[in-house]
């Protein structure tokens, strides 16, 4: 049975990752310095955003969804017969980001170029109906 494992989101801007967290601590440390129980809990809760990973499978039955938090896991499957489209954004870096789309919500995968052609193939093997729309990602520019 063919599956494939998502890459982190996080791997596109791990800077984001880490300057948040850094931001976390700041807030954390400053609430602790002023007293500001407020603070601290929005600083606390910046970090445990940042530490909580999300891994995404696709397989032949459909795409599988582990949530792993520090103090909550779940995992979520949904069969390709929810999914109403695919939006497949091809990056020049060998990279392509493969979003299932069900009721008007996108699911984002990303993939090597070569696993997201053959996971397309897989479920157009299984619903030859389904629509797929290819785009280019505009390149994000940095802003502060």
């Amino acid at each position: 049975m063919e599956s494939y494992t998502s890459q982190e989101l996080s791997k596109q801007k791990p800077w984001q990752k880490y300057a948040s967290m850094i931001i976390g601590a700041i807030l954390v440390g400053f609430g602790i310095y002023i007293g500001d129980g407020i603070m601290i809990a929005m600083g606390a809760v910046l970090i445990y955003i940042m530490i909580y990973k999300k891994t995404v499978i696709v397989d032949e039955e459909g795409m599988m969804i582990h949530y792993n938090f520090v103090f909550y896991r779940k995992t979520s499957r949904y069969p390709y017969s929810e999914f109403t489209e695919i939006r497949a954004g091809v990056s020049p870096n060998n990279e392509t980001n493969v979003g299932f789309v069900k009721s008007g919500m996108t699911y984002p995968v990303l993939l090597t170029t070569d696993e997201a052609e053959r996971v397309i193939e897989m479920v157009l093997e299984q619903i030859p109906s389904m629509p797929v729309k290819y785009y280019v990602p505009k390149p994000k520019k940095f802003r502060l």
